[in-house]
């Protein structure tokens, strides 16, 4: 193959949470698709779909507490029932008020 395959880093200093959606969705999608044929990959596509759209959830989550701290706790409160259905949402409310 002769096509540069560069790889690029997602931290404070890189910011990315487009590139972190869509990469969830894009493996979340390819789990589907080997769901009947590699049951394992298809596995471990989603349990990393869901990691990278936790780690997603965090950056927001503290990135809203940190700029606009009450008008974002009204917003937890009121769409509390929505958020506590998200996968991953109660450990990282409880790390954002535990600090």
């Amino acid at each position: 193959m002769t096509t540069s395959r560069q790889a690029y880093r997602i931290d404070e200093g890189n910011p990315g949470s487009d590139l972190a959606g869509e990469t969830a969705a894009a493996m979340a999608a390819a789990s589907i698709v080997f769901r009947k044929i590699n049951p394992h990959y298809s596995h471990l596509l989603l349990h990393h779909a869901q990691q990278v759209k936790s780690e997603n959830m965090w950056g927001f989550f503290w990135l809203g507490n940190k700029m606009w701290p009450l008008s974002f706790h009204q917003f937890l409160f009121d769409s509390l029932e929505t958020l506590i259905a998200m996968d991953g949402f109660v450990d990282v409310v409880v790390a954002l008020f535990s600090n």
